[in-house]
């Protein structure tokens, strides 16, 4: 193996492991019951409120919605579920699957095993 080869390789480890530990840190903040949303009767709401997110140019063919608390969102009945789909369960854990929208979540243990199976950390967060 080249040094250029060896330096690639522990250039994307090193990738992989910060996006692996943003997300674990991510899950840890959620599952700690921490709000910051107050709700119209003055209590804290538990839940997240992403309505100030600027949507992408071209949001209305794209049938995946990725959320900052991991969360994503696919729409069933979209022309490219299937490639979403795809994609979606080699890097994400399902959480539901009703009929028209599935709910995956990014985990730790997910973004090893997409990495453990040959998706580079880059490919990742230019899809979603």
């Amino acid at each position: 193996m080249s040094d250029e080869a060896a330096g690639d390789q522990v250039e994307e480890y090193a990738n992989a492991r910060k996006l692996v530990l943003r997300a674990a840190t991510r899950e840890a903040l959620l599952k700690s019951g921490k709000t910051t949303n107050v709700g119209e009767d003055g209590l804290p709401v538990s839940g997240a409120d992403f309505s100030n997110l600027t949507l992408k140019p071209d949001h209305c063919a794209r049938p995946v919605w990725t959320c900052p608390d991991g969360a994503i969102y696919l729409e069933a009945f979209h022309e490219l579920y299937s490639s979403a789909y795809d994609f979606l369960v080699a890097i994400a854990e399902p959480v539901a699957r009703p009929e028209f929208l599935h709910e995956y979540k990014l985990t730790p243990y997910s973004l090893y095993a997409a990495v453990a199976t040959n998706i580079d950390t880059e490919s990742i967060v230019r899809v979603l």
